[in-house]
């Protein structure tokens, strides 16, 4: 006998929770969601549109592999010389030779 629809979300919440999965909800204005659906169609290629999920989470793991690379270059602060990107936590911001003083932008997005 076939499932019914509410067996088949029953099933794929305990697939999901037993994979550590977690629902997140983010709020986009007009614009982000016309871009998001515009990117995920557009990305998506000749295999089909992405879904919102799997394109925001190609998004995040594409940024993880660039901030990890970004990281192994990083070293230490020239002036607390303590490791980085932490360092002092920018209690020497200001000071020339602070790495939050000038470089710390490079990690932003």
């Amino acid at each position: 006998m076939a499932m019914s629809n509410k067996e088949k979300k029953a099933a794929q919440r305990a697939r999901q929770k037993a994979m550590g999965m977690a629902k997140v909800e983010v709020v986009l204005s007009i614009k982000d969601r016309e871009q998001l659906a515009r990117n995920c169609e557009v990305r998506g290629g000749v295999r089909g549109k992405y879904s919102a999920d799997e394109y925001l989470a190609t998004l995040l793991r594409n940024d993880t592999k660039r901030l990890d690379e970004q990281l192994l270059n990083i070293g230490s602060c020239e002036g607390c010389t303590l490791e980085l990107p932490e360092g002092c936590q920018g209690v020497c911001k200001g000071q020339n030779d602070c790495w939050h003083t000038h470089k710390a932008r490079e990690l932003m997005l």
